[in-house]
């Protein structure tokens, strides 16, 4: 056996670690945190239930169920062989099956044991590489490339645990070795899943090609889906280096990393980067995210969350996903050697932290500085059986902490068990690091798998490690210890009796087997009047390892002023229990006042009119039955007896020196003014006040009669008109404090029967009297504001009239009547000789009618007619007169008529008799 170094170390809670320096404290055990609140009982044992040389180095093993009993076991593949081990179901001894052999020279370097073809029975795929090179330590070697065949291997399982190569596809590699501390080990990579989602498993395999300056050219990650009982080339993502920095290698792993039930590609490229201060060397780390149909577009590019600058050296060697975080998302790890100091090489465990949607926030670090960790292999499980993934990993280091990596001196460190609690996020993480020497054989560990080999019920994965042997480590746990209670307080203190007064308690926990172990508390309450409660964690300090509770109550006044003692209870998940008390000191004390359910939150007022709310006093009600002040808040936010703004001015009346307590408000709205405010009143017994009342205050507003300008009481004017005269005039009217002015007029007319003139909206009246207007007119006018409110005045119209003409309405002979004569109109009457001529005239004056005139003057040029009369009676209604003319033969030649004779004409003029 060669002596190399190596070690394992277990992560539990799989936390990530900011970097300073990890120190380490052997013996001790501490519970750690992780953030969001992760915990474990740390501090398992390992149990070494079964180790067996297997006949050669195992570089890599995986776990299932192979033979179809109760697993898991195990499948270790080395050189030109895979072992088969079968579990007896307690994980406490192995039967040895079958011996797979290989071609000569082929070395597996990575292993995978899943259901291949879907038939219930696991089956194993091998990544194995052909004449490969080991150098010890001392050795370098030049940059040349060096080309090896890989080759895939599929390996049926026929249900009882015997296994034959089903299929196989080979791969020329490249591969290049170069300061062999940084890169021992290093090799390509190979990953399974049912990558296409139909039931099956695929892989991909990572592989390299030279480039023209014989470097590594290019860095492929090949997907061979499976189908039918072999596996073809379905995909290749091909990274080609675009500039003379090389590629140096690359790492693989499958997880659904965004959440849609797909799994994706998880990438490491590894090579260098050129800096202004030097070469550095950094894996470059990429998601490829699969459609669902097996195929994978590139998502995420996360170049350069793994690099600082120049003169550094990051030299990854594995990948792997979970939940390491605590927050529900799948974080990333990746593992490295991380050159320190120019030289000195220390180890680092990368997390890249996950966030919905598949995106991805900074780099915590594990910075594993002491004894220069070059950590390896990774395997993720749940060792501590809590929320979120834990994993452990093998590695390899130099304990004399001198900066040469290649003495081989001091290979061997005592055994650290410890934990390093940091002050500031995310918290914690606790380690267990198995040495060789110590709790391990002193041995070559190479590979490891998290798996529950001794299937407790408790779900506590255990350890196999592969290398000289294939050693199982069981997990054992110390038995859980009781939590205790550090202390139970309550605020204020003390509490007081009033029933309101909030008390919160505050209980303060721990256990010796870790925080998340406390599963909840009680506390007994029925001592001051409330119950038994049960509460769960509040909050929590990992560093300190201490819990918090917390609860509110109150104290009601029944409860007489004393010390009460509560007993306080805390459990853990496994059914221990602590015990502890909370002494609650309970006092009297003085109630405040409150506002009585009665007290009025609004009041109403009309505008202008002030009001008195009486018993103001029982507005309130003291609990305590004492006497009670009561204050109004000024305008300045001060407490007085008065309050006035641009709305209203509010005075607090007190009683009589007798009875000062009834109090009263005296309400007085500003003059026209109205809307919404408010008042605030409180009392006080002296030591407590009340809490304010508010009562909003809204002053209605009331509508103002408009008026007519230019009227007074009782509102008569006169307007002097005349006949057919245009007149034209305007009502004008006001409404000043509701300030509208629109106004709708109407009019009544109480001596007429039909309206003599309309009102335009705009108060216009329009209006030409006819002689049948002259007179007195009384015409009562309206002007309302539209809002309900009116006002009218009585006007007198006097129409007078120009001096009319009288006009005859009707000329009889006795036995023919002219009526309706239009002036200049001809009447006619046949006179017979011998007769006479007797005509009745009747003649109407309107100025007579009206008081104008007193009579009418007939006159007529037949005056000459032998026997003429004209007689008129004045007064006659209408006036009358009467010509009368006797028609004798002499004057023949006037009355033969037609056709001899013209006809007897002549005049008849009416005249006023008071007309010049």
């Amino acid at each position: 056996m060669r002596e190399r170094l190596t070690g394992v170390l277990i992560v539990m809670l799989g936390l990530m670690v900011f970097s300073p320096s990890f120190l380490f404290f052997p013996g001790e055990v501490q519970v750690e945190a992780a953030p969001g609140g992760e915990t474990t009982r740390y501090g398992f044992t390992p149990n070494i239930t079964w180790s067996v040389n297997p006949g050669f180095e195992v570089w890599a093993l995986d776990t299932g169920n192979l033979d179809g009993g109760s697993g898991p076991d195990i499948a270790a593949g080395g050189l030109e062989k895979i072992q088969i081990y079968f579990n007896n179901g307690q994980g406490t001894s192995f039967t040895r099956g079958q011996t797979i052999s290989l071609p000569t020279g082929e070395k597996i370097v990575r292993l995978e044991v899943a259901d291949v073809d879907g038939d219930g029975d696991d089956d194993i795929l091998a990544w194995g590489i052909f004449n490969d090179v080991y150098l010890d330590d001392a050795t370098q070697v030049s940059q040349t490339p060096t080309t090896r065949e890989f080759r895939f291997n599929y390996f049926e399982n026929d249900g009882s645990g015997t296994f034959t190569l089903k299929d196989y596809i080979t791969f020329n590699n490249v591969f290049v070795l170069v300061y062999h501390p940084y890169y021992q080990d290093g090799h390509w990579d190979m990953t399974a899943g049912d990558i296409d989602n139909d039931g099956d498993v695929d892989a991909v395999v990572v592989t390299g090609q030279t480039n023209s300056n014989n470097w590594v050219g290019s860095v492929n990650f090949t997907v061979l889906k499976y189908d039918n009982g072999s596996f073809h080339v379905a995909q290749t993502l091909k990274y080609t280096a675009t500039r003379t920095d090389p590629w140096l290698w690359g790492l693989a792993d499958l997880g659904d990393m965004n959440g849609d039930g797909y799994l994706d590609l998880l990438m490491v490229v590894e090579g260098y980067l050129s800096f202004s201060n030097g070469p550095a060397l950094f894996p470059r780390v990429y998601v490829q995210n699969n459609t669902g149909s097996g195929t994978f577009v590139t998502s995420l590019n996360l170049v350069g969350i793994i690099q600082t600058s120049g003169s550094r050296l990051v030299c990854s060697y594995d990948i792997s996903h979970g939940d390491f975080l605590g927050t529900g998302y799948t974080d990333i790890l990746v593992t490295s050697n991380y050159d320190v100091s120019g030289n000195m090489i220390s180890g680092m465990v990368w997390t890249i932290g996950g966030m919905a949607n598949g995106g991805f926030t900074r780099t915590f670090q594990i910075y594993l500085e002491i004894y220069h960790w070059g950590p390896r292999e990774i395997s993720v499980g749940r060792l501590d059986n809590q929320t979120g993934d834990d994993f452990g990993l093998v590695f390899w280091y130099d304990g004399t902490l001198d900066p040469s990596p290649y003495d081989q001196i001091n290979r061997w460190s005592a055994t650290a068990v410890s934990s390093r609690p940091l002050s500031y996020p995310p918290a914690a993480v606790a380690l267990r690091q198995m040495e060789p020497g110590r709790e391990l054989p002193r041995q070559i560990y190479r590979t490891i798998e998290v798996d529950n080999m001794d299937r407790d019920t408790a779900g506590y994965d255990d350890v196999v490690l592969g290398g000289d042997n294939v050693t199982v480590v069981l997990t054992t746990y110390p038995p859980p210890k009781p939590p205790r209670v550090l202390r139970a307080t309550h605020t204020p203190l003390p509490i007081h009796n009033d029933g309101n007064e909030i008390m919160t308690i505050n209980i303060t926990a721990t256990d010796p087997d870790g925080w998340k172990d406390i599963d909840r508390a009680t506390v007994d309450l029925n001592p001051i009047g409330d119950k038994l409660v049960t509460l769960q964690p509040t909050s929590s300090d990992p560093p300190s390892g201490e819990v918090y509770f917390e609860y509110k109550t109150t104290v009601a006044p029944e409860i007489p002023p004393g010390l009460y003692e509560c007993n306080v209870t805390i459990y853990d998940k496994v059914g221990l229990q602590g015990e502890g008390k909370l002494y609650v000191r309970v006092e009297q004390y003085n109630r405040a006042p409150i506002i009585s359910p009665s007290a009025p939150r609004e009041i109403q007022l009309y505008e202008d009119t002030p009001i008195y709310v009486e018993g103001v006093y029982d507005f309130f009600e003291d609990p305590d039955g004492d006497q009670m002040l009561i204050y109004l808040k000024t305008e300045s936010n001060l407490w007085g007896k008065s309050f006035a703004n641009n709305l209203i001015t509010v005075t607090l009346v007190n009683g009589s020196d007798e009875n000062p307590y009834p109090y009263s408000l005296h309400i007085q709205p500003v003059q026209d003014a109205h809307g919404t405010t408010r008042i605030t009143l409180k009392a006080t017994d002296g030591i407590r006040d009340s809490e304010e009342l508010i009562i909003n205050v809204t002053i209605i507003s009331v509508n103002d009669l408009p008026k007519i300008l230019g009227i007074s009481s009782p509102g008569k004017f006169d307007l002097l008109l005349q006949e057919g005269r245009p007149f034209y005039g305007r009502i004008l009217a006001e409404d000043p404090h509701d300030d509208n002015n629109i106004f709708s007029y109407y009019a009544e007319f109480l001596d007429d029967t039909e309206p003599l003139f309309r009102i335009s909206e705009e108060g216009e009246i329009r209006w030409t009297p006819t002689n049948d207007d002259v007179g007195t007119h009384r015409v009562m006018i309206y002007v309302d504001d539209m809002e309900g409110g009116n006002v009218s005045a009585l006007v007198w119209f006097n129409v007078t009239n120009e001096n009319n003409a009288p006009r005859i309405v009707s000329i009889s002979n006795g036995t023919y009547t002219y009526s309706n004569l239009a002036p200049g109109q001809v009447v006619e009457f046949t006179v017979y000789e011998h007769d006479f001529l007797n005509l009745t005239i009747s003649v109407v004056d309107e100025d007579i009618e009206i008081g104008e005139q007193t009579a009418v003057i007939f006159t007529s040029d037949l005056s000459f007619y032998e026997g003429y009369r004209l007689i008129y009676d004045p007064e006659a209604d209408p006036f009358t007169a009467s010509i009368t003319m006797k028609m004798e033969n002499a004057f023949g030649i006037y009355c033969t008529y037609p056709p001899e004779y013209p006809p007897l004409t002549g005049n008849i003029t009416v005249v006023d008799q008071d007309s010049s």
